[in-house]
């Protein structure tokens, strides 16, 4: 079984270094989400995705 009392400070000091990162970086992705229309990928293959996602990026 998984000791929660020593797992969880070690996620909180984990979050805490990254979390400031990780906001401006998820804000990215949700404009594009909202406003470019990257809420679902056109093509499957994951080097076309990754195209569909660097257009998005320059546009």
């Amino acid at each position: 079984m998984l000791d929660w009392s020593e797992t969880l400070p070690q996620l909180d000091a984990w979050n805490a270094q990254s979390h400031r990162i990780r906001g401006r970086v998820e804000k990215v992705f949700d404009t594009w989400k909202r406003s470019d229309g990257v809420r679902r990928m056109r093509w499957i293959a994951p080097a076309k995705a990754t195209l569909q996602v660097l257009l998005t990026a320059i546009a």
